[in-house]
């Protein structure tokens, strides 16, 4: 023990200790492939799972190139959604978010039919508490174009 935190502790003086919480996010649309010109709905979900409460979560999904997004939220364990639904990028933040709190976020993503290679889709949710377990704040989720034949008669 540091020597100022032993005498502060044998005076009776509380020292403060450092808050931190672990936030996590998932996204999956349940498939490996996209057919352009189509679209696949994605639920993403952010949890507090303690041990604190944080005052903000940034949350940030972007639309990957040739696709948009239409949104919706729904809150539970306390948590509050920042908007009901929404379309385009998903940037915002979270007021008070309590130890279990949730969020899920059902995304329609619909590409163009024009879209080639990979769809590639991250999100990522950041607490102004710190987070010891950072490596679970952003998730991804890859599928590969499977094109559909276009035939005519």
């Amino acid at each position: 023990m540091h020597w100022l935190a032993g005498c502060l502790f044998a005076l009776g003086i509380p020292l403060a200790h450092a808050q931190s919480t672990d936030i996590a996010v998932t996204k999956s649309d349940g498939t490996s492939t996209y057919t352009p010109g189509t679209s696949t709905t994605y639920t993403i979900t952010v949890t507090n799972n303690g041990p604190n409460a944080t005052t903000r979560v940034d949350i940030l999904d972007l639309e990957p190139p040739s696709t948009t997004f239409a949104w919706t939220c729904t809150a539970g364990g306390g948590a509050i959604c920042p908007a009901g639904a929404g379309s385009g990028d998903i940037d915002s933040f979270t007021g008070a978010f309590p130890v279990g709190g949730l969020l899920t976020y059902t995304v329609i993503a619909t590409t163009t039919a024009g879209r080639t290679g990979s769809l590639t889709n991250e999100v990522s949710a950041d607490p102004a508490t710190a987070d010891p377990v950072s490596g679970n704040n952003v998730a991804e989720d890859v599928n590969t174009a499977a094109p559909s034949a276009d035939i005519a008669v």
